[in-house]
């Protein structure tokens, strides 16, 4: 039996579970469990199944994300700029143009993990309201509730139904109280003119359940579904909108304005440091992981780094091929309709 009606008296076997017909002999134990207390008058239903599970396909580890967090802080800008000039050793002898990069790559990854390390994973849940005192309060009310189970008298019933309302009050009242306290934190951000920080605590409250976009359109306004046709389409997409004619004619009208062909263009230094400085925050970085703050407080000998390898391309008339790969992602704005194309 399953359920208990009201009176505590009436049980019946109303909750079942499901499976194929073919799938039957995959069950090899049934059972209900009354000591599983979760607020209802039904009993906990478990079954257990003999079934062999795919094996998950291993993919791409992901990439670490630096805490650039702490190059808010002064000291911190200090030692960071202190390591990279100690760790990056300034040659004029000739690098090819993929090592000079990746060595430069590699050094300030180096850096960054030392001395800003790595951004904490965050394993609050939604229920964190949830504390001591409501889990004995719930502990409290299951130890009657196995009482009122084994002697249902009228006396266990209102000791039990007087627990359940007390524990079910205990954990309204912290829900309520934890909730109050986030509004306050928003109300604080948004008052503080912390607009980073206010909008990322709307979105943690607004977190909820996000519907895949499985479709997307060819060019006569069709839906597509099937996965593969979507990549083709979106294949499509990017080559029409990446390869136009028109960009490459003006980049060919550009170059052929130039007054003296001979001419030697200097880049100064001191370009590469405003360009650097002038970098802003919080952008999302590119494959490598890389991201602007990395190199904006890298210091001196970032900035002459990052100067010797822009003069090499040009002299050269190449750059790294990372420099030519980006992750293109699609902002939706509202399902199938509008969609805003960025790439890292």
């Amino acid at each position: 039996m399953v359920c208990m009606s009201s009176d505590g008296k009436t049980v019946n076997q109303i909750d079942h579970i499901l499976v194929e017909r073919r799938d039957a002999q995959l069950i090899t134990r049934l059972r209900s469990y009354r000591g599983a207390e979760a607020n209802s008058d039904h009993f906990l239903v478990r079954a257990d199944l003999k079934q062999e599970i795919p094996k998950k396909k291993e993919g791409k580890k992901t990439q670490r994300d630096i805490n650039v967090n702490r190059l808010k802080k002064a000291e911190v800008q200090q030692e960071y700029e202190q390591k990279m000039n100690e760790r990056i050793r300034s040659t004029e002898q000739y690098i090819p143009i993929e090592e000079r990069w990746e060595e430069l790559q590699e050094n300030i990854w180096k850096t960054s993990e030392e001395v800003l390390g790595f951004v904490k994973k965050d394993n609050k849940n939604r229920n964190e309201w949830f504390d001591e005192e409501c889990r004995k309060a719930i502990e409290a009310g299951r130890s009657v509730r196995q009482k009122y189970l084994k002697s249902k008298n009228e006396k266990n019933q209102k000791d039990y139904q007087e627990k359940r309302k007390e524990y079910k009050t205990i954990c309204r009242n912290k829900k309520q109280a934890k909730m109050e306290e986030q509004i306050r934190q928003i109300e604080e951000n948004f008052n503080k003119n912390e607009i980073r920080n206010f909008y990322q605590d709307v979105k943690k409250e607004k977190r909820g359940y996000q519907p895949r976009v499985i479709y997307c359109k060819d060019k006569d306004g069709n839906l597509i579904g099937d996965e593969q046709a979507r990549i083709k389409r979106w294949a499509e997409y990017f080559e029409e909108l990446l390869n136009e004619q028109n960009t490459q004619q003006d980049t060919n009208q550009r170059v052929n304005d130039s007054d003296d062909p001979d001419e030697t263009i200097e880049i100064d230094e001191g370009e590469i440091r405003e360009i650097l400085r002038q970098m802003k925050n919080n952008k999302i970085p590119g494959r490598n992981g890389i991201k602007g703050e990395m190199l904006k407080y890298g210091g001196e000998a970032v900035a002459s780094e990052i100067h010797r390898l822009v003069l090499e391309c040009w002299k050269e008339g190449k750059m790294p091929e990372q420099w030519s790969e980006a992750i293109a992602r699609y902002l939706k704005k509202e399902i199938l309709r509008n969609a805003k194309i960025i790439a890292e």
